[in-house]
């Protein structure tokens, strides 16, 4: 818990600088962060420590945040300060270059993967992930499945897989969801958003897995994703998604509880007349928890345009227990076609 000294002032900060939040925050945090790195340059080497490890802390939770990060440059103060006698400092100095850098800069963070310390070695691995060298990759993933790893390192690994990309990372950020550090599952959850973006066949790929606890998270992934197709209404992103509706309805009949419960909520997305009969289907599972979200998933469904048909198609042509579980369905659709389709069913 190494970094918890740097974590507790940048805390200390925001609440001195929080008041005064509203209009100018910006001005405020770039006159914060230029007078930190002026103070770089102190002879006193407690000045110097306090003053990176404040930068550092900021600019690691600024991560995603362009205009703050562009206040950091230029980044000649930070390469300097990879030489400084301070270990802390170099460490800082390295995860600030990667937030901040650029591929120009990885020559200077590369030598650093052979510092003395331990800490700033592994430093060196987060930022050149961050500055998206693959060599970087085996190393972080190391890092991030290293359960006696400091849980800030944890979590920035899985932050700079996401920048990576590498389709080889979906089964050990699937696996990191499970993670005791919050931070960790928040990162490895974005990440593998990311990667999913760029491909699902990887995360379908782990439908099969032999671990259903990664079965899971693979469903709970594209339901992430399906999510932010709906939020940020993309088309694009909900036709592209139309290859995960069949491998998520076979996955109604998983063995495991959880990962048929996933496969349900997934569902409830995906928009799909596919998986209308399915999740009637599934209305009838051991589980409670299983039929429960599959009646909500279902409750989603009475809007699409095909609902209706298939449901009548199935009180005219489905099984016993089929033709209930539809009927009930029909009965909470306010339609013409619905409502006669009940009143037939009744007599």
């Amino acid at each position: 818990m190494h970094k918890l000294r740097a974590f507790l002032f940048f805390t200390l900060v925001m609440i001195i600088i929080e008041p005064l939040a509203i209009e100018g925050q910006t001005e405020t945090i770039q006159t914060k962060i230029e007078k930190s790195i002026k103070a770089l340059e102190s002879k006193d080497k407690e000045i110097r420590k306090k003053s990176m490890g404040w930068l550092c802390s900021f600019a690691m939770q600024a991560y995603n945040d362009k205009e703050i990060i562009k206040l950091y440059k230029p980044l000649k103060a930070f390469i300097n300060a990879l030489k400084d006698e301070n270990p802390l400092i170099r460490e800082d100095a390295v995860l600030i270059i990667g937030v901040a850098g650029d591929k120009k800069v990885m020559k200077d963070i590369a030598v650093m993967r052979n510092d003395t310390n331990k800490y700033v070695q592994n430093a060196a691995e987060l930022a050149m992930g961050m500055l998206g060298d693959n060599n970087a990759f085996k190393p972080l993933i190391e890092m991030l499945e290293n359960k006696n790893e400091d849980e800030f390192y944890r979590e920035y690994a899985a932050k700079a897989l996401g920048r990576l990309k590498n389709p080889e990372a979906t089964e050990p950020l699937l696996l990191a969801l499970e993670d005791d550090g919050v931070g960790v599952t928040n990162a490895a959850r974005e990440s593998l958003v990311l990667i999913g973006l760029e491909t699902l066949n990887p995360l379908m790929e782990e439908f099969s897995n032999k671990n259903y606890i990664i079965r899971a998270n693979a469903a709970f992934i594209i339901k992430v994703i399906y999510s932010k197709a709906w939020d940020t209404k993309s088309e694009t992103l909900l036709k592209k998604l139309e290859i995960t509706v069949e491998p998520l309805i076979r996955l109604l009949n998983d063995e495991s509880e959880k990962v048929r419960y996933v496969a349900a909520l997934a569902l409830e997305y995906c928009w799909d007349e596919r998986a209308i009969e399915p999740l009637i289907r599934a209305r009838g599972d051991i589980s409670a928890d299983v039929r429960n979200q599959a009646w909500k998933s279902l409750m989603r469904f009475r809007f699409h345009e095909s609902t209706v048909n298939t449901l009548i198609d199935i009180l005219e042509s489905g099984e016993k227990t089929m033709k209930e579980f539809a009927f009930k369905v029909l009965e909470t659709i306010d339609t013409p076609e619905a409502k006669k389709a009940v009143e037939k069913y009744r007599k």
